[in-house]
């Protein structure tokens, strides 16, 4: 089927999901009244079903994988809400996008991979650090999604074998692995993986002393539904909402101490020392860390109700409520705290963080930041008046990019790390994604083209891989 075909396809199926859901949950004794009150990882799977069907019909191959894997939710729509705690009510017109892959991304490393639609993967950036693929490059096929740690990659294919390379003591070993089969999804700390198998056990391997030795735990690690991670700690949300941490203690991976709040667990967050995790009655509990997030003031504490999702930068978080209002807390130097813009903070659908600052997306498309300074929170007058229409904003460690409807990028913060873009600006048009490494952004452009600017020694230097920068399909860079 002609790719333009198979677009119509995909969008007829996408709008045709969501009727068809809502009969399929009346259809199983859910009537209309109660669909608010449906996880959306039900409805997701309603959704999914009648896509498959739908494409199928159209005849799209449908070999790449469950279409429920790669059916999301965005903006306040965590994985883990019902539509009433999301605060969808009727009436409203909700919107998704069928994508072939997810795109996963890590915030620690200074290289980037990238998945071609054939499924094979490029790489660039330092070597050292996971740019050079070329020892495993024959296993990277019907590769779907990547992961990275500072110095490695996981590549998770299609039939849920686990190809990795880089630095071996940061979870790098080469190649695939007879230990890593029938794998869903992957998580890393800064020197460690954590593979999520279909019957949701964990394998765990790189750095002990990061995540890599789960032995304490492994028992109690069984019906695992997600894992998250701090720089080195890992937290994994069982049946029924409990919670299951193991790494550095100092770092998250003891969560003794607030282990009896830890239920009913919808979504864990975490930055480097410390996590952050969102009960199903919207009240948040932290751990790890304590000046890091992991301890907020009370005063903080208190309001941490209704809250709807949590971003991290390196050592504070940011939460957002219900109600689109934001709170911040954690380390001051690193966006802990947002009096200064608080009357700002309304109807933010997202925040992005770089390793000290943060940006928020409003839903009319315009930007917020705070924190530190060189993390990029100081945006010019002439910047901000382009930061309209935005759907997308990414961060290296220090800078800030943000996509426009209209497929141009606008960048601040740091320039050597991505800030500026300015001699770019011609090649920035049509631009459907931007990922980026620890210093770099790479943005894919609707002919499948990369452009990429920033740290030439973190993955902005593509001249030896350029001539296989094309038709791209999902891409993983470096900053978590």
């Amino acid at each position: 089927m002609p790719s333009r075909e198979r677009r119509h396809c995909r969008g007829a199926a996408l709008a045709a999901a969501r009727q068809r859901a809502a009969e399929a949950a009346a259809a199983e004794g859910s009537s209309p009244s109660k669909l608010a009150d449906l996880p959306l990882e039900r409805l997701r799977h309603f959704a999914a079903t009648q896509v498959d069907q739908i494409l199928h019909n159209c005849g799209v191959d449908g070999s790449a994988g469950s279409t429920e894997d790669k059916v999301s939710f965005g903006g306040h729509l965590q994985i883990a809400m019902t539509l009433q705690q999301a605060g969808v009510r009727d009436g409203m017109t909700l919107s998704a996008t069928v994508r072939q892959v997810p795109v996963g991304c890590s915030r620690r490393n200074a290289a980037f991979a990238l998945v071609r639609a054939d499924g094979t993967v490029v790489t660039w950036g330092d070597a050292q650090s996971g740019g050079d693929s070329s020892a495993v490059y024959q296993s990277l096929v019907k590769v779907h999604s990547v992961k990275a740690t500072s110095r490695a990659f996981a590549a998770l294919r299609n039939d849920g074998q686990v190809v990795t390379w880089g630095d071996h003591l940061r979870g790098g070993r080469g190649g695939p692995s007879s230990h890593l089969q029938d794998v869903k999804m992957i998580q890393a700390t800064q020197s460690a993986f954590a593979a999520l198998r279909r019957d949701g056990r964990v394998v765990t391997w790189g750095d002990t002393s990061a995540g890599a030795d789960s032995n304490m735990v492994s028992q109690r690690l069984q019906d695992v539904a997600s894992i998250s991670s701090t720089a080195f700690a890992l937290a994994a949300i069982c049946r029924g909402g409990a919670v299951e941490t193991w790494g550095d203690s100092r770092y998250g991976g003891d969560c003794s101490v607030v282990q009896s709040d830890l239920y009913d667990v919808r979504a864990v967050t975490g930055n480097d020392f410390a996590f952050a995790a969102i009960r199903g009655d919207g009240y948040v509990v932290c751990w790890g860390k304590e000046d890091s997030g992991g301890r907020p003031p009370a005063e903080t504490q208190s309001e941490l109700t209704e809250v709807v999702s949590v971003e991290g930068s390196s050592a504070a978080f940011a939460a957002i409520r219900k109600d689109g209002s934001v709170l911040a807390w954690g380390e001051k130097a690193f966006g802990g705290e947002c009096i200064q813009v608080k009357e700002q903070l309304r109807n933010v659908q997202s925040i992005t963080a770089s390793r000290g600052a943060f940006a928020a997306l409003k839903t009319d498309g315009t930007v917020v930041c705070w924190g530190n300074q060189s993390c990029g929170s100081h945006v010019e007058p002439y910047i901000n008046q382009a930061l309209t229409h935005v759907t997308l904003i990414k961060a290296t460690e220090f800078a800030f990019a943000a996509l426009r409807s209209d497929g141009r990028v606008v960048t601040w913060g740091n320039g050597v790390e991505g800030g500026d873009s300015s001699q770019l600006q011609e090649k920035l048009r049509d631009v459907q994604q931007l990922e980026a490494s620890s210093g770099a952004f790479a943005a894919i452009r609707a002919d499948g083209t990369v452009v990429t600017w920033g740290n030439s020694d973190k993955g902005a230097y593509i001249k030896q891989v350029e001539r296989h920068l094309t038709d791209v399909h999902c891409l993983s860079g470096g900053y978590s």
